[in-house]
């Protein structure tokens, strides 16, 4: 089984790799009740003893499905996320991502991969994947949320000729230099 971006399905299908699927499902993203009755099947099979956590998600239900946009990796992640992080830590984040999402959805999705992931740089070939975007498109947002002050871009040191990479990060999880 391979599970990949629609947006890619091409790539998947072109021989010589289209010899080893012999049927291709397309499935759409989750909808709300499906996202919903996702969460709940994986809180129904959660620890007991750490009924807290299972509260923040239940408490958190809505934008959780909301961030996920029908991915049900990103569900998953973004509830694990309000586990892991302490309610004023996930406030923060989620003001930052919803001012990053007022300029745009590639934007708000930019800013939930620098909340993830740490510092990077527009030519990341993870942060091109995960949001499905050119190298050109991805300095221009960017930039947008550098100049709304949501990031902060800083250069690092050029390990050989040339141009130091200019990396972005978020103003919440790592300190300006």
């Amino acid at each position: 089984m391979v599970c990949g971006r629609a947006s890619r399905r091409s790539q998947y299908l072109e021989p010589p790799a289209d010899a080893f699927f012999d049927s291709v499902l397309t499935l759409d993203p989750l909808d709300t009740a499906a996202s919903r009755g996702l969460l709940e099947a994986r809180l129904s099979g959660a620890d007991s003893t750490d009924d807290g956590a299972a509260v923040r998600i239940v408490a958190r239900r809505d934008l959780i499905i909301r961030q996920s946009e029908g991915n049900p990796r990103q569900l998953l992640a973004a509830a694990r996320d309000v586990v892991l992080r302490s309610s004023e830590e996930a406030s923060a984040a989620d003001r930052l991502v919803t001012s990053a999402s007022e300029l745009g959805a590639t934007e708000g999705l930019a800013v939930r991969y620098l909340t993830r992931h740490g510092p990077t740089s527009a030519s990341d070939q993870k942060l091109l994947e995960a949001l499905d975007i050119t190298r050109a498109r991805a300095t221009q947002v960017l930039r947008r949320l550098e100049n709304a002050d949501l990031v902060y871009a800083s250069n690092e040191k050029a390990r050989s000729p040339g141009r130091p990479r200019k990396l972005y990060a978020t103003r919440l999880s790592h300190k300006e230099p």
